[in-house]
């Protein structure tokens, strides 16, 4: 009796393409739908903090699999030997077949994805292909350049 789910990582849980920024490469915060966005949001971040950052780094976020699927079988097991147990039943839940087990596999990883959630208890993602983007060092505001004028002190030669 072996059933396989269709989907590696729950899609409540799932985070695919979505960034979040950093000024020390460990603490990361926000969740964009964009590398642009986080880099956008990081220097407005930066900006406020005064300059005291050099750079934003950005991560991707991947999705950590919250192992919710794959349960029915023990389950199922669970539930009958506790009948053989009580009642001496042996053939409760035999008529299990592949689908239906699939079916309780399926119920069984949406509650369990929906308990991590309101308990927040599912893995933090993992960030991958982190960019660095170091702070822009020209000023928001160009100078005013036609007062910029060279002029030649002592003689021409």
């Amino acid at each position: 009796m072996s059933i396989r789910s269709t989907s590696a990582v729950p899609a409540a849980l799932s985070q695919v393409n979505r960034f979040s920024y950093s000024f020390d490469r460990e603490t990361f915060q926000g969740d964009f739908a964009t590398r642009e966005q986080a880099v956008a949001a990081g220097f407005k971040a930066a900006d406020e903090l005064g300059g005291a950052v050099e750079a934003v780094y950005v991560g991707k976020k991947q999705p950590v699999n919250p192992m919710a699927d794959h349960h029915a079988e023990d389950v199922v097991r669970g539930m009958r030997r506790r009948m053989l147990e009580k009642t001496g039943e042996a053939n409760y839940l035999a008529g299990a077949n592949e689908h239906v087990l699939a079916d309780l596999d399926a119920s069984i990883e949406a509650s369990i994805v929906d308990w991590l959630a309101r308990h927040q208890l599912a893995p933090a993602p993992k960030l991958t292909a982190l960019s660095e983007h170091p702070l822009p060092t020209v000023p928001a505001h160009a100078a005013d350049t036609r007062r910029d004028e060279v002029k030649l002190i002592g003689p021409e030669e």
